[in-house]
């Protein structure tokens, strides 16, 4: 009976802490990191604060994670994230282990991709799948800092790093579309495509082609409690 009761009043505790951490960074911290987050904007693309409109955004604090066992919660912490308009187009901006991390360039990276892919693969490749996470990866693999800004000369190095580690679940998506492809077996055409990629990248059996008909759109996810990211697909 005891320990139910020291139990429950553990959990009490806990909860009053996290509407208290909300609070907090609700009404002190938030106005300092989104003060940090333009910051890091205007020294990344050299631009003035002004230019950065925010559109949206979520408070960091804690909150019960529920994604490993719905029965067993425990305390997790979810970081500040930004939703910018900048140049016309609305990018994210995410607070990671205390830096900032963008998306802005990742319309201008799919499509970079596209073209070196259809210069030195395939003229019939519309797109390539890309995300954030993607991206994320590719800064971490290279020791670049998050306010790097990639350019079109590093595109054939960021399809080989985007995912270099062994342990990587990741595989490049490559969409292609040609209309000489059986469209009732498109999966032999597929696995051509497929050796091609793998001969020009270096990236193993983490990479493989996609019989697309339609075009490539871009998807937005805003989580409560993970990073805000757009993919490409």
């Amino acid at each position: 009976m005891k320990k139910r009761v020291a139990a429950a009043i553990i959990i009490v505790i806990a909860a009053v802490l996290c509407i208290g951490i909300g609070v907090s960074a609700d009404k002190v911290i938030y106005p300092c990191a989104k003060a940090k987050a333009v910051e890091y904007l205007c020294d990344k693309y050299d631009a003035d604060k002004s230019e950065f409109k925010l559109v949206d955004h979520r408070n960091a604090g804690a909150y019960w994670d529920a994604s490993k066992d719905e029965f067993f919660q425990h305390l997790a912490w979810k970081d500040f994230a930004f939703e910018f308009e900048y140049n016309g187009k609305n990018f994210y901006v995410n607070r990671c282990n205390g830096k900032f991390f963008d998306d802005y360039q990742l319309d201008d990276i799919e499509l970079w991709c596209t073209e070196w892919l259809q210069s030195n693969v395939d003229k019939s490749i519309i797109g390539v799948q890309l995300s954030d996470e993607e991206l994320l990866n590719y800064m971490n693999n290279c020791g670049k800092d998050y306010d790097y800004t990639v350019s079109k000369n590093d595109i054939n190095d960021f399809l080989n790093n985007y995912s270099h580690s062994a342990k990587s679940n990741y595989i490049l998506s490559v969409y292609y579309y040609d209309e000489t492809v059986d469209l009732l077996n498109p999966s032999v055409d597929e696995k051509a495509m497929t050796q091609k990629l793998k001969s020009r990248l270096n990236l193993d059996d983490r990479v493989t082609a996609t019989f697309l008909q339609s075009s490539v759109d871009k998807k937005e996810y805003k989580s409560k409690c993970s990073m805000w990211f757009f993919e490409i697909a």
